[in-house]
């Protein structure tokens, strides 16, 4: 036997660089936190709206639906999507605030009763809050904007009986291959 050292046809590997693995850490670290970002920009819009919903709306609607458990996030993305429909938003929800006010109303009840609801502009802003509670959505057709799905409060009576349809029960464009009876 011979004390010949074998031949390498690859250099040996360098000795890693700490640096270098920082960087890379860091890097993957920034790529993680663009890419859950940009997947998800509501996310980054709902925590922005949480801590901006508007305490005065936020009364006005819990009177207005009859619930004074409104979670504050949908809340603040109804008010959101209220002023981008209708920049005036804020004054008018604030003159029916006044005007519930003055008029000493118990409840929803009481506003539809009274004469607060024949001014249609007050009717119209108290309609469009209420909607965009039960309804999830703010505006109607191509100019809605979506509030919420799930938490809309349409789905609160059935709650626990029928599960809240979250994808097209048939699978994508199943109406295509529907047989419609001769006419």
């Amino acid at each position: 036997m011979s004390d010949e050292q074998p031949i390498r046809s690859t250099p040996p590997l360098a000795p890693a660089d700490p640096g270098r693995r920082r960087f890379l850490a860091a890097s993957a670290m920034a790529a993680s936190v663009a890419a859950v970002l940009t997947a998800a920009p509501g996310f980054a819009q709902s925590a922005i709206a949480v801590s901006s919903v508007d305490p005065a709306f936020l009364t006005l609607s819990r009177f207005l639906t009859g619930k004074p458990d409104l979670d504050g996030r949908i809340a603040a993305l109804a008010h959101q999507g209220l002023i981008a429909a209708d920049p005036a938003f804020p004054e008018r929800s604030a003159e029916l605030q006044r005007a519930i006010e003055q008029a000493g109303l118990a409840d929803v009840d009481a506003f539809a009763a009274s004469d607060l609801y024949a001014d249609d502009s007050l009717k119209a802003t108290a309609m469009a809050i209420i909607s965009a509670f039960y309804l999830g959505q703010v505006g109607q057709g191509r100019t809605a904007s979506f509030v919420s799905f799930e938490k809309a409060l349409m789905f609160q009576p059935t709650e626990g009986v029928i599960v809240i349809p979250t994808y097209a029960l048939g699978g994508p464009n199943y109406w295509d291959d529907l047989v419609l009876p001769n006419e």
